[in-house]
């Protein structure tokens, strides 16, 4: 006897993993069966194939509402073509982004910014070109979070070393990932470290200190015992 629909859909009711079971000529004429499936957990749309999520992209959706992580397995066709799938994915987690194609971040950067306000972490899956281009990003994930930092480009802290002192200011010890360059150009990122605590000018290098001084005095007067971290040279 052949088995309907709601056969399917019970099949899958009673244990979302019996999707995989499931004939592919099923699942295509019957989309409400994979839908079913990621409602019941999302882990499903791993087996939900292309052709359906194409055909059917609230499918997509679903899942992602569920777990923004659930975008590894929407198919790229279907992140093109349906941007708000992607915005969803990262405003639920941020490190869904990792996910994103680039050519949809590059056109829609607004998709970067949202991940890393969610998750400042996330950063580190914005391309380096929208970085460059819109820096604001950077700062935002700074702010939440002050060792994303390190996912700054060098190129972009030397334009913008208000981002370096902005971490500097929330957490002294973000001072490890300005770049040497930053550091010797705008030695009151330095100052403002060591105010917070002396022993962070291991992190400044020899030629900054030698060129400014005043660096070691701060952090002297925060901690006496810094001296012990100076070069005889310095």
């Amino acid at each position: 006897m052949e088995k309907d629909v709601e056969y399917y859909i019970d099949l899958v009711r009673k244990d979302w993993h019996n999707i995989e079971d499931i004939p592919e000529e099923i699942l295509i004429a019957y989309p409400e069966i994979s839908m079913e499936a990621v409602k019941l957990n999302w882990w499903a749309l791993e087996f939900v194939s292309q052709e359906v999520q194409i055909a059917h992209p609230e499918i997509s959706m679903k899942a992602v509402k569920e777990a923004g992580l659930a975008l590894e397995y929407v198919p790229e066709e279907v992140k093109i073509a349906h941007l708000e799938i992607c915005m969803e994915a990262v405003k639920r987690n941020g490190f869904a982004l990792e996910y994103v194609p680039k050519e949809v971040q590059m056109a829609h950067p607004e998709i970067s910014m949202k991940a890393v306000q969610e998750d400042g972490y996330a950063l580190q899956y914005v391309p380096e070109e929208i970085k460059m281009k819109y820096p604001e990003i950077c700062i935002e994930a700074v702010q939440d979070n002050v060792y994303t930092l390190q996912y700054v480009p060098k190129e972009v802290q030397i334009t913008h070393p208000e981002i370096c002192m902005e971490a500097v200011k929330l957490n002294w010890w973000a001072l490890q990932y300005v770049s040497q360059e930053v550091q010797m150009a705008h030695p009151e990122i330095c100052v403002e470290a060591v105010k917070q605590d002396g022993s962070v000018l291991k992190y400044v290098p020899e030629e900054v200190l030698i060129a400014h001084p005043e660096i070691c005095i701060e952090a002297m007067k925060n901690n006496i015992e810094s001296y012990k971290l100076l070069s005889p040279e310095v």
